[in-house]
């Protein structure tokens, strides 16, 4: 299973920070958000060169970065550890557990066994 993340990395005066989003969009329009504010340029005015209306409209110090990063995670692992981490199956392994040591009680009444 791969997953992608969207990072935005910033430089500016209020600090050095790191963010993930889901989508490109929703990560550049932190940026906008962050660097731009509301008015002029637009969004999509800002999405046709974001680098150069950034270094236009912010401190020449300020820096922002997107990127992108894949992960690829093996689909056996999400599965196992959200079943095993789920309340329902802990009960139920639980159950099982009680029921196993149940049973061997009963055929092997000998308790060295």
């Amino acid at each position: 299973m791969r997953i992608l993340i969207h990072t935005v990395a910033s430089d500016t005066a209020s600090g050095t920070e790191t963010r993930l989003f889901v989508t490109e969009e929703e990560a550049y329009r932190n940026i906008y958000e962050r660097a731009i504010g509301s008015g002029s340029p637009t969004f999509e005015e800002f999405m046709e060169d974001p680098y150069e209306v950034i270094q236009k409209h912010t401190n020449y110090l300020d820096t922002y970065s997107a990127d992108e990063i894949e992960i690829d995670i093996p689909i056996a692992k999400v599965i196992s550890d959200a079943i095993r981490l789920h309340p329902w199956a802990k009960a139920v392994a639980q159950r099982y557990r009680l029921a196993r040591g149940f049973f061997r009680r009963e055929h092997h009444p000998d308790p060295a066994r």
